[in-house]
């Protein structure tokens, strides 16, 4: 189960993945429960924010460090069952 929403600038996506859960036996989730975990998890990641749609020039434009944004995941194992939240900051195109 997965949900996404935008309060002001953040955008959080929230997600629950159990053993027995369709989207969790598909390639993305394979590896997922294979081995057992319990406890609390933070990680930090620097993702790619929005993109400039047009020209070939724009492309650049893409990945200058400008365009990145922070991510945080926190989330909780529970042997048999994951969930977490992912909050970061919503960049309108410019």
């Amino acid at each position: 189960m997965t949900k996404e929403f935008t309060i002001g600038n953040r955008e959080i996506l929230l997600v629950f993945r159990h053993k027995w859960d369709e989207s969790s036996k598909k390639d993305f989730g394979r590896g997922m429960f294979r081995k057992y975990r319990l406890g609390l998890f933070f990680e930090k990641n620097i993702v790619l924010g929005f993109g400039i749609r047009g020209t070939e020039e724009s492309v650049g434009e893409f990945f200058k460090r400008s365009k990145d944004v922070n991510s945080y995941m926190f989330g909780i194992n529970l042997i048999v069952a994951k969930a977490w939240f992912t909050i970061h900051k919503c960049q309108l195109p410019s």
